[in-house]
């Protein structure tokens, strides 16, 4: 991988991730590593070239909506295969988002606020 260039900590995140090429005419699911309020980490069996650009549709697990869905483009960062299988981790940065934007780091810092005191209770 190359060089950790990351505006924020990624924060650990087990969740499935809708990813849509930009053409729209491929869509997968794809394991939800990890994220941040600028960036996401993926694991898949597809592969993406650095600068490919995707909407990504996240599924947020949350205590009292069960579930909150949020739609944000971004771009492949960089592309690392996993040794021994047919599976990548790909880092992906955000797109320009703006209400969702603040939605999802709203949800990000409480994700992060529950870390740091070892219990996570969703909102």
């Amino acid at each position: 991988m190359e060089e950790d260039k990351r505006i924020s900590d990624r924060v650990p995140l087990a969740t499935i991730a809708l990813i849509t090429r930009k053409d729209g005419q491929s869509c997968h699911g794809a394991i939800v590593r990890d994220i941040c309020a600028h960036g996401i980490g993926i694991y898949t069996n597809r592969v993406y070239k650095t600068g490919d650009r995707v909407l990504i549709e996240l599924t947020l697990p949350t205590e009292r909506e069960g579930v909150r869905r949020e739609s944000i483009p971004a771009e492949v960062a960089w592309v690392e295969p996993l040794p021994g299988t047919d599976q990548y981790v790909v880092g992906m940065r955000f797109g320009p988002i703006h209400d969702e934007k603040s939605k999802l780091s709203e949800y990000i810092h409480y994700v992060e606020r529950s870390l740091s005191h070892k219990s996570i209770d969703f909102v």
